[in-house]
């Protein structure tokens, strides 16, 4: 479904609706650093699975998963 003018009616500054060239730049810009905050999340967790992997070869899978409880707990791996 296409954005038109009256899906971005929310999008007010001040008193002013945005116009639907403003309104797009804007879920733009927004798109685009969610995208960025993604590739981060993902490239600091891919870092720190592949440090795991090669610091237990003989059994990654345990320490894995007992690096991902510790994330959850807040602890430290």
């Amino acid at each position: 479904m296409p954005w038109t003018s009256k899906h971005l009616r929310w999008l007010n500054i001040n008193g002013k609706q945005i116009t639907t060239t403003n309104g797009k730049r804007i879920l733009q810009v927004l798109a685009i650093l969610f995208c960025i905050i993604l590739f981060i999340i993902n490239y600091k967790g891919f870092t720190d699975i592949i440090v795991v992997i090669q610091e237990n070869p003989d059994d990654f899978w345990r320490a894995l998963f007992k690096y991902f409880m510790d994330n959850l707990a807040g602890g430290e791996g």
